[in-house]
Formats: C-alpha cells, sequence, structure tokens
C-alpha cells in the first residue's frame, strides 16, 4: 500500500527560517495585485529597510537548515563577526564599505535563498549604493566569476531574476526617460485609458499607442515640482508600440 505525505507548512517554515524570511519580504512586494506577475512586483526600499533589523538579519544568517548550512561552511565566514552585521544595517565605515548599508543586497540575498552570498559582496566593498548603478555587471556569470565561484548556477540565476525587484528607480526627470524592459517601475494601480468598444475592450485613441493611468508610490517620485503640483500622484504614460 503506497504512504501519503502530508506536509505541514508551519513545521517546514520553522525547520528552514530561510524560507519564512522569504515570504516576509514577499509580503512586502508592491502593487498587491494578483493580476501583476510576482516576477512583476517590487520590494520598496523603505519597507526593505525598515525589515532588516538586527533580529532578521541574525535569522538569516543562523538559518539552521541543510542548504543554508551547506553555504556557510563553503563562504567559510563566521555568521556572527559584528563587520557583516555593521555593513548590512549600515555602521561600517571602513575602507573596504565606507559608503556603508547592503541591506538591499542583503534581502536580494535572501530572497533569492542563498543569504550567505552577502558576505562575497561585503568583502569586494559592494554596497548598495554600487549595485544600484551598476546592475547590468551583476549577471548569473559574474556572480560566479567575479564573486563566488562554487556558488550553485541556481541561486545565481534567482538572484540575477531577482535583482530588477530591489531595483526600481526613482523618478527624477521631468521631461523624458527611457528603460529597459527588464526594470521595474514604482506604478500602482495601472489601468488602460481609451475609449470602449461595443465589446467592453478599451481602444487606443489617436496614433500614440497604448496609454495608461498609474499612481508612483511616493517615495519614488522626485520630480522637481511646484508647491502647485505637489499632489499630483495620477498621470498618464504613454508608450509607443
Amino acid at each position: 500500500m503506497a504512504s501519503l505525505l502530508i506536509r505541514d507548512s508551519t513545521t517546514e517554515l520553522t525547520s528552514f527560517p530561510c524560507l519564512k524570511l522569504r515570504d516576509d519580504l514577499e509580503d512586502l512586494s508592491v502593487p498587491n495585485d494578483n493580476s501583476v506577475p510576482q516576477n512583476r512586483r517590487f520590494f520598496p526600499r523603505s519597507s526593505v529597510k525598515r525589515l532588516c533589523t538586527e533580529g532578521w538579519i541574525s535569522s538569516a544568517l543562523h538559518c539552521c537548515c541543510l542548504k543554508c548550512r551547506e553555504h556557510r561552511q563553503t563562504a567559510q565566514r563566521p555568521p556572527n563577526s559584528p563587520y557583516y552585521y555593521a555593513a548590512i544595517i549600515g555602521e561600517n565605515k571602513s575602507s573596504r564599505c565606507d559608503s556603508g548599508r547592503v541591506g538591499i543586497l542583503f534581502a536580494l540575498c535572501v530572497c533569492s535563498e542563498c543569504p550567505s552570498l552577502i558576505y562575497s559582496f561585503i568583502d569586494k566593498g559592494i554596497t548598495d549604493d554600487y549595485f544600484e548603478n551598476h546592475m547590468s555587471q551583476f549577471t548569473a556569470s559574474n556572480i560566479r566569476q567575479k564573486y563566488w565561484s562554487s556558488i550553485h548556477p541556481r541561486y545565481s540565476e534567482r538572484f540575477h531574476w531577482n535583482k530588477y525587484r530591489f531595483a526600481t528607480p526613482f523618478l527624477k526627470k521631468i521631461l523624458f526617460d527611457e528603460y529597459p524592459s527588464e526594470i521595474i517601475l514604482p506604478f500602482l494601480k495601472e489601468s488602460r485609458l481609451g475609449k470602449q468598444n461595443k465589446h467592453g475592450e478599451i481602444e487606443d485613441e489617436g496614433s500614440y499607442g497604448k496609454v495608461f493611468a498609474f499612481e508612483i508610490l511616493d517615495e519614488y517620485f522626485a520630480i522637481p515640482v511646484g508647491h502647485e503640483f505637489c499632489a499630483l500622484h495620477q498621470v498618464q504614460l504613454m508608450t509607443i508600440s
């Protein structure tokens, strides 16, 4: 007679703290809309920084699951080192990490199920600022070649594809800006604009392609405008198709 194994999700998360921490992160992702695929939801910087408390960091670095224990053994770094804690929470002012914080990078490592990868970034002086300004360098192959040669390709690939969710740009230019298709912009409540046909479908008006209305998450709205426009959160996005 075949036996049936029933997995208790609560027990699983308790046994594998890194999975619980990853779920903590996913709870922060926006837009909180089932119509938006998970890989197109982003993590607001302010929410990630609030999550990265000393206790949360410690839980990730000391995860007792077999995978994390193997990663720590391979990395050969002490998980309780004050140096790494200080770098993650932004208190490290050493010459190797003089711009401080690597909290966003650490959250990205946790999301990619490889918290120990952060040791290699810190040792090479990589910070959140550097990552955000040189994101194209952090490909799966470069991570294995430059930062951790023994990392399994599975985790470097996850890091590569998850990185866009942690690098949403601030909107600073007034007139025009262009972004690669992989970049996730800080837009919420997107809705297509146009006229409705007899089938209830939205059709484009004019010859300018698809037009959308959306809201911009406040912390990413950095366009210098006059006071009379400070409350402007809903604008139109025009894309040529």
